[in-house]
């Protein structure tokens, strides 16, 4: 079918619009507010300027979102009343073209060899599925993909068939109008998440800090000149999620910088971003633009390890990162969005070196935020149970012992979690606990540079 479609080479149309119909196109807009949601949810607001008559017409608005939900659609202008609307998502393709043409005439232009002029025939479409049925006046052709050079002529553009998607209403108005028109709906095919790039200092103990959203458009439309908006939170969203337009693949990201600060504001139980400045977001398209910089944040380097039911056997590397307060006093103070955080660090030459990425959730302002970014090569454990005895029906008497080392410089501090799994109680331990929760204790474990620190436990667990 494809084939075939490129094989009959031009295809010729002649507009059906009804004199009193009018249409809007991108071109009379004058205003275009996005707010994008977490999970594939977006508002518009788009304004144009519309001169309208009075009484009742249709009116026509293009290049809306083809993955608009269209019952949120609103129209205002003036006095206007809408007595009906309709999305037109069934776009105008030459196979589409065909397919609505079944049952009417259509005429057919083919080289006439030896004549300057085409031969023109007549023919009624009594298929377009899986090739093109044409029925002439004293036959039937199945035109399919043989390459036959040629032409289709169609006499209108069939009802509901757009070349873009359209938007149409029925209006009544009681007099002529001039001037601003707002339609507003929610749609599909928009997304954002966060990315946030953080240069690490050790000596200093910070980090330089950029956070950046990732637009992603898959509507089916572009969207020029938009004031931007971002919501961070999780609104209930009980619209249907079927699309009605095919989701391309994303060709190409485009980045834009700026140092001025995002406007934050709450909005219901969520925090709205206002990007302060004018984006295009092309259809086809992911962008990057900057939330926010922060240089300076104070963060604290941390050290991790996990043990269950008995200290691990074998050498193992404990987990290493960073942590900071999301206030003002580190150099915050700012809702951060749910993303991924990537650290980098300077080496000696002062590139920036990868050293590790962690998801974080959303954290409102006064939240720690920990990012476990690796295993650290220097820092390692190993454990071991010195001895396991029974002294009663199905209860042990446990020793073990954790032997931390550090090859590093300086002194490293390691919070160690243990989780028994059982019903326990700690006897004994050379390090005290700083938690001790139903579940797990936890042990701050000090370990001097190049050297070891050994913590031995006592336990009982009932089985």
């Amino acid at each position: 079918m494809k084939k075939l479609l490129t094989a009959l080479m031009f295809m010729s149309v002649a507009p059906a619009v009804l004199a009193e119909d009018v249409t809007s196109t991108p071109d009379e807009r004058i205003g275009l507010e996005i707010t994008i949601y977490n999970g594939n949810l977006a508002q518009i607001w788009d304004s144009r300027w519309v001169d309208l008559a009075s009484g009742q017409n249709r009116l026509y608005l293009n290049e809306v979102s083809p993955q608009i939900i269209a019952q949120t659609a609103k129209i205002e202008a003036g006095d206007l009343r809408i007595i009906e609307m309709n999305f037109d998502y069934d776009l105008l393709t030459p196979a589409k073209l065909l397919e609505k043409a079944v049952g009417s005439t259509v005429r057919i232009y083919r080289p006439n060899p030896g004549e300057v002029s085409d031969l023109v025939e007549e023919a009624m479409v009594l298929s377009a599925n899986n090739g093109v049925v044409l029925q002439f006046a004293d036959r039937i052709e199945i035109l399919q993909a043989d390459g036959l050079p040629g032409r289709i002529v169609f006499d209108g553009i069939p009802e509901n068939l757009r070349a873009r998607p359209t938007l149409s209403s029925t209006y009544e108005l009681a007099s002529d109008y001039q001037g601003a028109m707002d339609l507003t709906y929610l749609t599909r095919g928009l997304g954002w998440s966060t990315d946030y790039v953080a240069t690490y200092d050790e000596d200093e103990g910070t980090i330089d800090l950029i956070a950046w959203v990732t637009l992603a458009n898959s509507s089916g439309v572009s969207f020029e000149n938009a004031s931007l908006k971002l919501v961070a939170g999780s609104p209930g969203d009980a619209y249907p999620t079927q699309v009605n337009y095919p989701a391309p693949e994303y060709e190409q990201v485009v980045v834009t910088g700026s140092r001025i600060r995002t406007r934050l504001e709450q909005i219901a139980e969520y925090h709205l971003y206002t990007i302060p400045f004018v984006v295009d977001i092309l259809n086809n398209q992911t962008k990057q633009v900057e939330l926010f910089v922060a240089e300076d944040v104070t963060v604290e380097k941390h050290y991790w390890a996990t043990d269950s039911y008995v200290p691990g056997e074998g050498r193992q590397n404990v987990s290493w990162g960073l942590s900071f307060e999301n206030d003002e006093e580190s150099g915050l103070g700012f809702p951060l969005p749910a993303g991924v955080f990537g650290v980098y660090q300077n080496d000696s030459e002062g590139r920036g070196q990868f050293v590790g990425s962690s998801e974080i959730a959303g954290t409102p302002v006064g939240q720690d935020v920990e990012i476990v970014l690796g295993q650290s090569f220097d820092v390692t454990y190993l454990g071991q149970v010195i001895s396991s005895n029974e002294i009663g029906e199905n209860l042990f008497e446990i020793v073990a012992e954790v032997t931390f080392s550090n090859a590093r410089n300086g002194l490293v501090t390691v919070d160690y979690s243990f989780n028994p799994r059982y019903e326990w109680e700690l006897l004994d331990s050379s390090i005290s606990p700083t938690q001790v929760w139903i579940n797990r204790m936890h042990f701050e474990v000090e370990i001097p540079a190049k050297g070891e620190t050994v913590l031995s436990m006592t336990y009982r667990v009932q089985r």
